[in-house]
């Protein structure tokens, strides 16, 4: 609708997907165009929602105002707070990097050593690289749960 009058035919880029997640995966990729840079620095939903429309975002010049009715009737800036808490309890993070993570890096650690005193570099470098990405994930578990990472 524009002006009150629905327009047919407009001529834009626009996308089908098979499924939703194709959706956002392609949508990330596209909000990292340098034209919506000023959509990523904005501060607030409602500056987001009139940097998209600035951006050339929407071809609906109500957009704005639809997405901010909607961010508001359904209350989703409350998502936006949650994510700065913790999303996994500190305990559950640690007993999963105690009694699996910390095991397995060590073995890998110890084969890694076994390999270098036989001289076989490549088998060294293949271990420390899988040690290294245990070590990796134990500091997105440490992450995920509010602790620092090692």
């Amino acid at each position: 609708m524009y002006n009150g009058v629905r327009v047919d035919g407009v001529q834009a880029h626009w996308r089908a997907y098979d499924c939703i997640e194709d959706c956002f995966r392609d949508q990330d990729l596209l909000f990292n165009w340098s034209r919506y840079d000023r959509v990523r620095a904005a501060q607030t939903p409602q500056e987001q929602t009139e940097m998209l429309r600035v951006c050339g975002y929407a071809t609906d010049p109500d957009y704005t105002k639809k997405l901010r009715g909607l961010i508001a009737s359904y209350a989703l800036e409350q998502y936006d707070k949650e994510a700065e808490e913790p999303m996994l309890d500190a305990g559950v993070a640690n007993t999963v990097i105690d009694t699996w993570m910390s095991p397995a890096w060590k073995e890998l650690d110890a084969k890694r050593q076994e390999a270098e005193q036989r001289g076989d570099g490549t088998a060294a470098a293949a271990y420390e690289q899988q040690a290294d990405y245990i070590h990796w994930l134990a500091n997105e578990l440490r992450k995920a749960s509010g602790q620092p990472m090692t």
